[in-house]
Formats: structure tokens, sequence, C-alpha cells
């Protein structure tokens, strides 16, 4: 519209890092529990909860099978110690009788072992990723439903304008976004829920099996486990200190790489008008900019994730040998036997990994921080924006079939003044054209009309069966006989109808191609798209055709007879044009002007004037 200039919006305040406070921390979870929980209020609910529980149960049934496991690895290095050949085959091929650690008195094989793990994983696999592909489905079109709901998609850019945090690229957060947060959610979440069953299962293996050591005549009970606390808490916080750049580097990365595909897209879609303009050069610096931009991202990212890959490869590497050099004097004195020693080993690696999810999952966390930013930041933008229609100027069907403005004030996003109509009836049967300088308010009081600009006070009575035709009206991908219809189903008309229409809208020769799918907006000229759109008039047949210069690319006579076109072909319709050619004047009874004036302490706004007796605008 062409008087919506809105001030840009406030960049949106940086999110702190989830783990900078306590209440950092329950924001974030908090704003998980405000995307997801959605899924499971869907019709796809119980499906949904069924496969998570599922995948719980075979990831626990699996942990569960490492910690019988670790028992096995006793009993195998203790036979190997006492060069038991028979045991040693048994624990590897069959199975071998354990009255103390076997499950009902009886060690499992590896064999067996290792293919029931086998088939465990496999099933594990399979149903995550169907879990995933079903939270994707149920979460993307509750959001997609959100955007397209109550003219999101639409007032969020008035609101904030294009580039604002929030709004900007929402097709890459409705589609990688949602994505990357229902497998990130799903991945950490069963991880996180391993981990708790792992540590739990191995703390008493730990605890049992780790004697006591004396340091300075201090005797520590059950040390192993007290040294796998305090080594993962080190790690935590050696982790979070190093690695507080990624989330916020993260959430950069994906606009910065939008922004650029997004750019490329515009190339794309105005490749003749950038030709014509000879302006290749020119979108040439602007890609490159862009990009450098993303690179200059990329190498914060790498170089902070360096940093934090370092850390910790070293931690996982010095945990690798830390069990077997607190554990060796015990084993050398005699105290334990080898499995023993190996089973300590086995379980202090579980109960320290399980103490360090923090650390191993800190990238997948801090990705996740992001991308629950950025998509909550659009939910909160498309709440915003349906508070604005719903509380803005207010749409009512007409009674009398006639169009009523009352007490009328229209303004801008950000509720400066623009327009101020008070009262107005534009009579069925009456067409009217509405005139005033570029910038004036014209195509903004159609949108108002129309319902789409909601900035404002006052009421519109507004005949049901309207329709609204822009200057650049839309031409979606597809069979051109879809084109023609839109927005309705290209059944919705015969294909003889769509033919009188394209011929009475000047088209007849492009008739035969409407089973050809094609890119239409690059196909079709400015004007053969208004006559699109006119066609479309044709085949709706309204009562109340709004026309937002609606045939200003046509020429001079070509408009002239699409009005003779007109009143032959809807003699009943009321026409509202918004124009400027004095020579369309004649096809209307009633002639309107806007005019600005200085109206302190707000300053300039719009005033709707009758001019009929003068034969211009």
């Amino acid at each position: 519209m062409n008087s919506a200039n809105t001030a840009p919006a406030a960049k949106a305040p940086k999110a702190k890092h989830f783990l900078s406070s306590p209440r950092a921390l329950i924001t974030f979870l908090s704003d998980i529990g405000n995307l997801a929980s959605p899924v499971f209020r869907s019709k796809q609910r119980k499906s949904v909860l069924i496969l998570f529980a599922v995948v719980v149960a075979f990831s626990l049934t699996y942990v569960q099978l490492t910690v019988i496991l670790s028992y096995w690895r006793q009993d195998f290095f203790d036979a190997i110690e006492a060069k038991d050949v028979d045991a040693f085959k048994d624990l590897l091929l069959s199975w071998h009788a354990d009255p103390k650690n076997g499950v009902f008195g009886i060690m499992p094989g590896f064999l067996g072992m290792a293919l029931f793990a086998m088939l465990l994983n496999v099933e594990i696999y399979f149903l995550t990723q169907w879990l995933q592909m079903k939270g994707r489905t149920e979460l993307t079109f509750i959001i997609m439903d959100e955007w397209l709901s109550d003219l999101s998609y639409y007032i969020t850019g008035l609101i904030h304008g294009y580039g604002a945090d929030g709004t900007e690229n929402p097709d890459q957060r409705i589609t990688e976004d949602v994505r990357d947060f229902i497998i990130l959610l799903i991945q950490l979440s069963l991880g996180l829920i391993a981990t708790i069953a792992i540590f739990f299962g191995f703390i008493f293996i730990l605890w049992n099996a780790s004697g006591p050591i004396t340091i300075y005549d201090y005797t520590i009970p059950h040390y192993m486990v007290f040294a796998a606390v305090i080594y993962a808490l080190v790690g935590t916080w050696a982790t979070s200190w190093v690695g507080r750049p990624l989330p916020d580097l993260k959430n950069e990365k994906q606009r910065r790489e939008a922004d650029l595909r997004f750019a490329l897209m515009r190339v794309r879609e105005n490749a003749k008008e950038i030709a014509l303009s000879d302006g290749g050069s020119v979108e040439k610096v602007k890609l490159h900019g862009l990009y450098d931009h993303l690179i200059g991202n990329w190498w914060n990212i790498m170089w902070n994730t360096k940093k934090l890959t370092g850390l910790t490869a070293a931690y996982g590497q010095a945990a690798v040998v830390f069990p077997y050099i607190v554990s060796a004097p015990a084993y050398f004195a005699g105290a334990i036997t080898l499995g023993v020693l190996m089973q300590i080993a086995t379980a202090f690696e579980k109960v320290q990994d399980s103490l360090s999810w923090f650390v191993d999952s800190y990238g997948e966390l801090a990705e996740l921080h992001a991308i629950v930013q950025r998509l909550m930041t659009l939910k909160r933008a498309m709440a915003e924006a349906r508070v604005a229609h719903q509380n803005g100027i207010k749409i009512r069907a007409s009674a009398d079939g006639n169009l009523k403005l009352v007490d009328l004030k229209v303004n801008l996003p950000n509720q400066a003044p623009l327009l101020q109509i008070g009262a107005q009836t534009f009579e069925a049967g009456e067409s009217t054209i509405i005139g005033g300088r570029s910038g004036c308010g014209k195509s903004t009081l159609f949108g108002a009309i129309a319902g789409i600009w909601p900035f404002g006070e006052g009421e519109i009575d507004r005949p049901q069966n309207s329709l609204f035709l822009p200057q650049h009206p839309y031409m979606p991908l597809g069979m051109l006989q879809g084109v023609v219809t839109y927005p309705h189903s290209a059944d919705a008309y015969s294909r003889e109808q769509i033919l009188e229409a394209l011929e009475a809208a000047g088209l007849g020769t492009i008739g035969h191609e409407l089973d050809v799918v094609d890119n239409w907006s690059q196909r079709l000229s400015g004007g053969q798209q208004q006559r699109i759109s006119i066609a479309r008039a044709f085949l709706a047949k309204p009562d109340w055709l709004f026309l937002d210069e609606a045939t200003a690319a046509l020429d001079l006579q070509s408009e002239q007879e699409f009005f003779v076109t007109l009143k032959k072909c809807l003699p009943n319709t009321t026409i509202v044009s918004i124009g400027h050619r004095t020579e369309v004047m004649k096809f209307h009874q009633r002639h309107l002007v806007i005019q600005r004036e200085v109206q302190p302490p707000t300053g300039p706004v719009g005033r709707m004037f009758d001019v009929t007796p003068v034969r211009g605008i």
C-alpha cells in the first residue's frame, strides 16, 4: 500500500544466555513448553504419546542391557584372570551360571546380548524418526495455521517492517526451524531420559564396587562416586564458560543464511526488471555483501566451536584413563579383582557420562536455544498481529447493501494518524472514483475497507459480496486455469466460463494454455497480469468491485474498453475505483478526493472531499 510508510521497528532485546541466571533457564524451558505443548493437544496427540512412550521404553530396555553388560564384563575379565576357558567361551557364545550378578541366576552370553542390542537400536532409530516426522508435521501445521490466520502473515510485516526480529524470513522459521526444533527436542529429551536411567543404573554399582580412600588421614568412603561428580561439575562449568557465545552466533547464522537465500530468490523473481535496468553488477555487490556477513559469522562459530571441541575432547580423553588411575592402587594391592576393576571403570564411565550430559549436549542445546528464540519471536509477532486485527477497525456486514464508513479514522501501524474520514456512505449502484496525490492514503483506505488494515478506529459496514483487485495481482504457481480462478479452486468454474472471462478481459489468445504449468508472474507482462485479475472479476460477478489502480498498466484505450465491458458483463456491480486518469471518470457517477491537511499537534492528516461537480482530480 502506497501509504504504509511505517517507522522501523525497534530491535528486539538480545536474549539472555539460557544459563546466565535461573530466570533465563526457566524462560528457556517455558518457551520450549509453549512451542511443544500444542502438539500434545492436537488430533495426533495419542499416536505421538504412544510413539514417545514406546521409544522411551525401548531406550530404558537398552540402558538395562548396558547394566547387565557391566556385570558381564566383571565375570568375563575374572574368567580371563582365572584362565577359566569354559567360562570364557560360555560368556562369549551362550550363557554362564551366575547366582550373584546374573538375571535369574544366569549371565547371558555376549552374542545374544549383542544381537538383542542391535535389534533394539534399529527399532529405536526407526521409531524416533517416525516420532520426529509426526511431531514436525503437527507443529508445522499449527504454526503455519497461526501465520495464515487473522492476516498474521500480512499484519506482522506492517507492524514490524521487513528485517525486524520476529518477522523476517517466516518461511525459514516455519520449515527449517520447526524441523530442527522437533529433531533436537526429541533427541535431547530421549537422551536426558536415558542419561537419568544410566545414572541410577550405575551409581549403585559404582557405590558398591569402589571402596574408601584415605587422603591426609581423612578417609572418603565410596570415593569414585564423588570423583565422578566433581569431574562432571568441573567439565560442565568449563563448557558453559567456553561455549557461552554459541547460542547467539547460531541464531545469527540462521538469519544470515535466510537473508542470502531471500535475496537470491528476489533476483530470480525480478530477473527481467534487473536485466532491463542493467542491475546485475549492483545485485552482485549486494549478494557478495550478504555472503561476507555470513562468512564472518561462520568464522566466529568455527572459532568458538574449536575452543569448545578442544575442551570437550580433552575432557573425554581424560575420562578414559581417569578411573583406571584412581582404581589401580586397590587392584595392585589385591583388594579388587581385574573384573571388579573393569566394572568400576565401566560404571565410572557411565556415571561420569550421565553427569556430563550437559557437556556433551552443549552444542545441541545452544542450537536449540537459538531456534526457540526465533520461533518464539515469530509467535509473539503473530500474537501481536492477531490483537491488532481483532481490536482495530471493525468490519460489519452491510444490512442495506450500501457501503458505510462510521466515525472512521485510519492510522499508521505506529498509531500516527493518516486519514480522518468520519462518516461516509457509498450507495449501491453509484460507482465512485477516489483520487488524490500519491501517498495520501487511498490504497490504505481500501485496505481498511477490505479488512486487512486494522490500524485505526471506527466501523465499516461492507456488502458481503465484494471483490478487491490490487494494482499488482498475485499470480500463483501452477496451471493457468488455477491462476485465473484464484482464490477459488481450478474446478470452481467450467472451462467455458473461464474462456469467456479471458476473452472479455482481452486475453482470448492464451485460452488454449489453460492446462500449461508455468511461473506466470514471469511469463505475463504487467498489463496481462491485470487482465487476469479482471477475468477473475468477470468470473466472481461481485456486487461491489473495488479497483486499486487495477487497470493502471493498461493503455488508455484498453482501460476505457475495460470499463465498457465491465458495464456490459456486470451491469449490477457497483464500482469503487482509485485512479488518476481523467478519461475514466465518465464511467463513474461520483468523484471523491483525499487531501492532506496539517492538523496540530499530530501533523498532516488526510480528509475526504466530494468533488463530483468538478471534472478533475
